[in-house]
């Protein structure tokens, strides 16, 4: 009798642990899960072609160009929210903020250590054409993607740049939802930057 009840309370726990677990992923994915992706591309009569915006996309984007006669000079810029959550995401704002690539200061205090992060200028762009509205509602598996002229941002990093010292800063996109930032992964500042006089 003792072995079976060894077996059945073995059975019980684990039957317990895994439905703590289903319970807790459950509560964690009923809601709203934005996630970013910057993005770039050429802007050719009215429509776009974009491309992801963290790695080397300049020659694709030269060869798109030429083959599309787009003017290298009409890039656009943004970031595109996919909703994998649950429920409706309402971007209520979206910019570029500058996150200079330093290290994190640590100030020593008695036993206590204080950190502080590095912060930086935020753009806001205007409402440009075909960009949607803000607030934005984002239903649950639905995308919207949000996108300025590349020229606006080329002010910013350069100004970041002067700022810094020279060293280059991080360039990321955020959107804010229910009084939540999320951040995008940072931009590849060469593209960026290319084609800057």
């Amino acid at each position: 009798m003792t072995a079976a009840a060894f077996v059945l309370g073995v059975i019980g726990t684990a039957l317990a642990a895994a439905s703590l677990g289903w319970n807790v992923a459950q509560y964690l994915l009923t809601g709203a899960r934005p996630k970013l992706a910057p993005i770039i591309g050429p802007n050719y009569g009215g429509g776009a072609f974009v491309v992801d915006a963290t790695t080397d996309a300049r020659p694709f984007l030269r060869s798109v160009e030429a083959s599309i006669a787009a003017d290298p000079a009409d890039r656009i810029i943004g970031v595109t929210v996919v909703n994998k959550g649950r429920v409706d995401v309402c971007a209520t704002r979206w910019s570029f903020r500058v996150l200079p690539r330093r290290s994190l200061r640590v100030l020593p205090l008695t036993r206590w250590m204080f950190r502080a992060l590095p912060a930086g200028p935020e753009f806001l762009p205007p409402t440009d054409p075909g960009c949607p509205d803000l607030p934005c509602t984002i239903p649950p598996g639905g995308a919207e993607t949000f996108v300025t002229k590349l020229d606006r941002v080329r002010v910013v990093a350069a100004f970041s740049d002067a700022i810094g010292g020279g060293r280059r800063q991080k360039i990321v996109a955020t959107v804010t939802s229910g009084g939540r930032m999320r951040i995008s992964k940072p931009f590849y500042m060469p593209t960026l930057t290319d084609g800057m006089s």
